[in-house]
């Protein structure tokens, strides 16, 4: 989409209908609406009460996403899921690529969704994924990673609601000269014999 659709598509989903809209559900109904996230997030603060903020499930509610980050390091047969604002504003390092690779991480399934638990339109997932890639790179590149450090790749979801990508270790530039090395190894092995 163009930065007109965008445009276009921000002033009408942050409109004074659609908040008025928002604002008139009744607490069964935005219970509902927003159950996707809630229920996750719920668990999560009472696994992690002694670490969160007495105000982490209302800061979901005001952020404008909802992050759902499953590491790939299971811990008791499980998954190990972390629930975030996006973005959020309150830590320094709070973007996607800190949740989900930074430090040793070995990567994680990443889920966003609105916090309004709206289901996204075919340009607005566009432009979110094209805005998730980059961010995700430049904060990368920011910690010292370079760009083939990590791969990210968009999930198709049955859900319109969610936009999923799979964050997975790249191969480094260390990593891919040795693998050169050992190539060049081999062909000389063949050509030795």
């Amino acid at each position: 989409g163009s930065k007109e659709d965008e445009l276009r598509e921000a002033k009408r989903f942050y409109s004074k209908a659609r908040v008025r809209e928002l604002a008139a559900l009744d607490a069964a109904s935005a219970r509902r609406m927003i159950s996707p996230w809630l229920d996750p997030a719920v668990k999560y603060a009472l696994a992690e009460k002694d670490f969160l903020e007495p105000s982490f499930l209302s800061s979901l509610v005001r952020a404008e996403y909802v992050v759902l980050v499953a590491s790939h390091v299971v811990h008791r047969g499980q998954p190990s899921v972390t629930v975030h604002p996006f973005p959020d504003e309150s830590v320094r390092y709070g973007d996607l690529y800190e949740i989900s690779a930074s430090g040793f991480s070995v990567g994680a399934k990443v889920s966003v969704i609105r916090s309004t638990a709206e289901p996204f339109t075919d340009a607005e997932r566009e432009a979110l994924e094209k805005g998730i890639r980059r961010n995700f790179y430049a904060n990368a590149d920011e910690d010292g990673d370079d760009e083939e450090a990590w791969d990210l790749q968009f999930l198709d979801s049955d859900d319109p609601r969610w936009v999923v990508f799979d964050v997975t270790e790249g191969e480094t530039e260390e990593e891919e000269d040795e693998e050169e090395e050992d190539e060049d190894e081999e062909d000389e092995g063949e050509v030795n014999e």
